[in-house]
Parts: structure tokens; sequence; C-alpha cells
């Protein structure tokens, strides 16, 4: 029985080591487990481009470093990568227009001393509404602006004799005929818009064929049939005379759209105050919306390379009263842009000044 034993444990004990080596074996026959692929961080596409000309753009010496900034500035030539863009860009063309610091001005105001003044705009604590909207501009419009003022009922009541660089020198020029305040304060008789503007345009002719020549008319009524002015307000605007218009209480038949010109938006020089009170800051209004002397505004687009005509938009209308423009964004298609796009912003002011400004996306690969 022993032996039986001896043999039975030797037996087990094999097969234990047998069954530890075939185990080991087979451990190592087996690779490891592969580790998990970590998934590369979505590129996000950009689905916008604008373009922008400031008002003091300049070409650039060299094209700009490439950039992924969807954001062009002024004119000359920017490289950004194709793939950086979506399918569909939104194109956005934007700018201002930058009012020329340095031109002469020469402003006429016409004041209206007709007989309804007397209740529109009495003298109260010394000045009359007329009267404050006047020297406020006299103290705002610059360095190199002068002054006249013509004021009429039936009729032209006074006239400058010339133009005055000073509020001093165009009060002395008045008081020659009577006081600052009766002069500017009258109510006296009808209403004739021509008469005023008539004067005007015999001052204008003082004028240098560079300077800017504006008109603040101011009223509280209707013109007097056959008196309305319309011809001689369109003489004086197709010379190139700017004219800002201001009703007071009146009801307004002429001002808005016959005699007052139109600003980089398209709508009329034109307020209508029911206080005299409100004439000092309505004037001074409209003498910054009349301050962008455009005429024409286009902005134009088509692909990079390719002698396909522009897009073209004209951008007047999307003028704001401080110059900037933005037309609404456009979706275009990249692969239609492969290349990259042209653009160019081409305006024309008062004064015959022309410019034309470009700028070149490349789209790089």
């Amino acid at each position: 029985m022993g032996w039986f034993l001896s043999i039975l444990t030797f037996l087990v004990l094999a097969c234990q080591n047998e069954t530890s080596f075939e185990s080991a074996q087979t451990y190592k026959d087996v690779p490891p487990p592969e580790a998990e692929a970590v998934p590369e961080p979505v590129k996000e596409l950009t689905s916008s481009l604008n373009v922008y000309f400031p008002c003091d753009a300049e070409p650039f010496e060299a094209p700009l470093e490439a950039t992924s900034e969807p954001v062009v500035l002024g004119a000359g030539t920017t490289d950004f990568p194709y793939e950086n863009f979506s399918e569909t860009i939104q194109l956005g063309l934007g700018g201002r227009f930058c009012t020329p610091s340095n031109r002469e001005r020469d402003i006429v105001f016409i004041v209206d001393v007709s007989g309804s003044m007397i209740d529109n705009d009495p003298v109260l604590n010394g000045q009359c509404g007329r009267e404050r909207a006047v020297l406020r501009m006299l103290s705002e419009s610059g360095a190199k602006s002068r002054f006249a003022l013509v004021t009429f009922s039936e009729g032209v009541i006074f006239s400058s004799s010339s133009f005055f660089s000073s509020g001093e020198e165009l009060f002395a020029d008045i008081e020659v005929q009577d006081t600052v305040q009766n002069v500017i304060c009258g109510a006296l008789e009808s209403t004739f818009y021509d008469r005023s503007l008539e004067a005007a345009e015999s001052l204008f002719a003082l004028s240098g064929p560079d300077t800017s020549k504006e008109i603040f008319f101011l009223s509280d009524g209707a013109p007097t049939f056959e008196h309305e002015g319309i011809g001689e307000a369109q003489n004086l605007k197709l010379d190139g005379v700017t004219i800002a218009a201001v009703m007071l209480r009146g009801a307004d038949l002429i001002l808005k759209d016959y005699i007052a010109s139109v600003d980089g938006s398209g709508d009329p020089l034109f307020a209508q105050v029911s206080n005299a009170n409100d004439l000092e800051e309505m004037f001074a209004k409209l003498e910054e919306r009349s301050q962008i002397p455009l005429i024409f505004s286009e902005i134009g687009f088509r692909p990079l390379g390719l002698e396909v005509p522009f897009s073209k938009i004209e951008t007047l209308a999307h003028v704001t009263q401080e110059g900037y423009f933005f037309v609404p964004e456009l979706a275009i298609d990249r692969s239609q842009f492969e290349p990259g796009i042209e653009v160019y912003y081409k305006y024309e002011t008062k004064d015959g000044k022309k410019e034309t400004l470009w700028q070149r996306i490349e789209f790089s690969r």
C-alpha cells in the first residue's frame, strides 16, 4: 500500500507541474491587448469672413502672414488656409468713409422771420431759439468755416455782405443794420422761400471751387404760394450745395421732399421740432449728418483670378450718420471661390474725389 501511495503522489505532482508549464507557455504566446485609439480633436471650421475697409486704408507693402482670423482690414492681399472654412461662407462687407477734416466750409444760415414766429419762437430770457441754434453752430463748426446769414419773410430782410470767419465778425456785419436779436428773432410778414435761396446763391458766388457749400434752413410754416423755392433749391444742389432744413411746429409741405438734400443713407437732411428750445440740438444733429459728402459708394466681389463680372452692391443706402457701412452678410459657396475672393470699394464725393480700394483674399492649400 505504501508503494501505491508513493506512485500516486508522484503522478499528481507531475500533473501539477505539467499544467503549470502549459499555462505559462500559453500566456507568453498571447499578445497584450492593444491600447484604445485616442480620437483626433475635431477641427472647428469658421463660417464667416469679414472684409472691412477703414477710412484711412492704404495698400499694404507686402501680403499679410497666413492667419485663421476671419477678418480682413484695409487694402492689399491676405492669405487664409482653405481648409479653415466651412463649405458655406458668410461673407461680410463693410467699411467707413472718412470726412475730410481739413476742407473749408462756407455756411449760410437761412432764418425765417415771418409773422408766425412771434408765437412759435418768441424772445425768452433775452434770446430766441433761432439765435441759440445759430450761436451753437458758430462755436462748433470748425476753424476752417466761414459764415453768412439770410433772414426772410416777404422777401429778404437781411443778407450778409460776405462770409465771415467768426461769430464776432458776422455779428458786426449784422449790427450795421440792427441788433443781432432783432435781425434773427424777428416776426414780420409772409414766407417766401425762393427769395432767401436766391440770396444764398449770390453769397456762394464768393466761395472757392473746392469749398464745401452748406445751407441750414429754418422755417415755421409752408411757403407762400408761388414762392416755394423748389427750382432755386434744385439749382443750388446741382451746384454742390448741401441743404439741411428744420421745420418748427408748422406743417411741412415743401422742406423735406423738395428743399432738403439727402444724407449718405438717402434720408432727407430734415427734422421737425415742436419746441423752439429743441432747435439748438437739432441743428447740431443735422450738421453731423451733413458732413458725409458721398454721392456714390459701391462694393463688389468675385472669385479671385476669374474674368467674370463682379457682384456689385450699392452701399450708399447702408452708410450711417457716422460714415460706417456694412451690408448684410452674403452666403457664398466655398468651392465656387476656391482660389480666393477679390473685393473692391469705390466711392465718389461731391467735391470730385474718386477712389477705389482693393482687397484680395487667397485661399492657400
